[in-house]
């Protein structure tokens, strides 16, 4: 699969894998910290009651008192939260550019769920990149080729999708 590549492309295959990696990890401990479970419930059959000494005093007399208080179960529901579906990203077609000249293409991406978005790009020629966050490729390249761009996408719920085109070099 990778034969047809130079050096040059294979290092930026294994640098993107590794900011997958990366990325997906990051999710992952983000999640993991703010995730909330279905549901919490904590059922209580009984009101509780709490008794409470006061003790007061004055000049003329030490009296001291008890007083009751009920307290009503406290209930805390959090709703059913719906399942996530992965982003869907249109069909990219293939680009030409002249070489040096500048490029620039958005990714058309649609979330269902509209969670955040991480955008990723491997087999890009020195001089193209993609916003992380907003999905445009930019830039200019030198070298002349036909390249093998996958434009990646992760969501919130780590579902990762991506498509392929040419970004032909002229």
């Amino acid at each position: 699969m990778f034969d047809n590549l130079n050096q040059k492309q294979k290092n930026q295959v294994i640098i993107m894998c590794i900011i997958i990696i990366i990325t997906i990890v990051s999710l992952t401990v983000w999640l993991s910290v703010t995730k909330v479970s279905d549901k919490i419930i904590k059922p209580i059959t009984t009101q509780e009651k709490q008794t409470l000494d006061l003790e007061t005093s004055d000049a003329n007399t030490n009296d001291s008192a008890q007083v009751e208080e009920n307290n009503p179960p406290v209930i805390t529901d959090i709703p059913d939260q719906k399942e996530n579906n992965p982003p869907v990203i249109a069909d990219i077609p293939d680009q030409k550019v002249e070489a040096g000249k500048p490029f620039s293409y958005q990714a058309q991406v649609s979330d269902p769920d509209s969670t955040t978005l991480i955008y990723s790009i491997m087999g890009n020629p020195e001089g193209i990149i993609m916003n992380t966050s907003t999905g445009v490729i930019s830039g200019a390249s030198k070298l002349p080729g036909i390249f093998k761009i996958v434009v990646g996408v992760i969501d919130e719920q780590k579902h990762f999708v991506h498509k392929n085109f040419n970004l032909i070099v002229e």
